[in-house]
């Protein structure tokens, strides 16, 4: 979606891994040495976690920056370009959302591995110069599919409920998420939480003070 939103914008497919977010690139490769990455603003303020910190629930826009005018309120740090993300604010009556899903991750293809007959068969053979006698005994005592030993059928959870809504002075929004995945590869796990409150009040006509707060943990 990113890529329809500016034109020049390239996105890099993040590794699969649990939790990788893709790279994205504004305006081009500006050096070989440092990061070529946007600068990220979150409700105004810099921010350095990237996409991977912020639940997708809670944001409302996204807006890319790449001109040098646009760029230019965020000095040096603006020279890769800026993605803007706001996020969500209340509006209306009181609304309460919930939002729960879940799914599993599967290898697309398994890689056939050789049993232990077949192994020793074709490893002494390749070597047959080196060693006449054979280099492994052809009674092996174990057969081990090491691709099924670390391999599993993933899975993710991702649970959001949020409260927002208004009054004539007060908007207020609240949300809390959680995140979690078991990655094919045994070990590969990730999970995250963030909870989220914005709140806007009206102290008078020409006076309104806005407060937005976050935190987020990862594991």
């Amino acid at each position: 979606a990113l890529v329809g939103a500016a034109p020049g914008i390239q996105t890099t497919t993040p590794s699969g891994a649990p939790g990788s977010s893709p790279g994205i690139i504004v305006r081009g490769f500006g050096s070989f040495s440092l990061s070529s990455g946007p600068l990220y603003v979150v409700d105004g303020a810099i921010y350095d976690g990237g996409f991977s910190n912020i639940n997708p629930d809670d944001i409302e826009t996204i807006t890319v920056l790449k001109d040098a005018s646009t760029t230019a309120l965020f000095g040096s740090k603006g020279a890769n370009g800026v993605i803007m993300i706001t996020t969500k604010n209340g509006k209306g009556k009181l609304t309460v959302d919930v939002e729960s899903f879940a799914g599993i991750r599967s290898p697309l293809k398994k890689v056939k591995m050789a049993n232990s007959d077949e192994y020793v068969r074709y490893s002494n053979a390749a070597f047959i110069n080196d060693f006449p006698q054979g280099r492994f005994s052809a009674n092996q005592p174990y057969n081990t599919d090491w691709f099924d030993e670390i391999t599993r059928t993933g899975s993710y959870t991702q649970n959001n409920i949020s409260i927002s809504g208004s009054s004539e002075n007060v908007k207020y929004f609240f949300s809390v998420g959680n995140y979690e995945e078991k990655g094919i590869l045994n070990g590969s796990d990730y999970g995250r939480t963030t909870i989220r409150n914005n709140n806007e009040f009206k102290i008078s006509e020409k006076v309104k003070l806005s407060q937005n707060f976050s935190v987020s943990t990862i594991k």
